[in-house]
């Protein structure tokens, strides 16, 4: 599970770069928790583009093709921690692979955004059988969100869980 926060201080704030938790599973998955872009100059009031909130590595020699299911706890929105409450909806996760090698014949799920906002999504690489294993498949989850002016200053979170599964049916 990965709870992800972001300080929200004023218009010309940058979003703190905040490692809250990492982890790895022995099932082929490792995740790191990132949020915000330093570097990018974004604050929540002002929207900000592709900002990376997990990042992960797949290692998979299961001939058949693995899944990751994303789960939000807020249905892919920020929410302020504290009254006056206030929330900067997201509702899409964008899956972006950042190096690896995804096994041969599957269907290679970079690029896709999906939905949150009933709270779950799945990226997936389809139901063709692989023919040679996935190796070091590295890949973020990235949000975007509209500006808004009229946000509260504080702290906006969410826990998003992301599951992995290999599946040999």
């Amino acid at each position: 599970m990965i709870h992800t926060t972001i300080p929200l201080r004023c218009l010309a704030a940058l979003i703190a770069l905040t490692s809250v938790c990492s982890w790895a599973h022995e099932g082929g998955l490792s995740v790191q928790q990132f949020f915000g872009d330093a570097s990018g100059g974004d604050s929540a009031n002002l929207g900000a583009n592709d900002v990376k909130i997990a990042s992960g590595v797949v290692n998979n020699n299961v001939e058949e093709h693995w899944m990751l299911t994303i789960t939000s706890a807020n249905n892919g929105r920020l929410v302020r921690t504290v009254a006056p409450m206030s929330e900067i909806p997201y509702t899409n996760i964008h899956f972006v692979k950042t190096g690896g090698t995804l096994g041969t014949g599957l269907m290679d799920p970079s690029g896709a955004g999906k939905s949150v906002a009933s709270g779950t999504c799945f990226f997936t690489t389809g139901l063709q059988p692989a023919t040679s294993e996935t190796v070091d498949y590295a890949f973020e989850l990235r949000i975007s969100w509209t500006a808004d002016r009229t946000l509260v200053a504080g702290t906006y979170a969410d826990t998003i869980t992301i599951t992995y599964a290999a599946h040999d049916d």
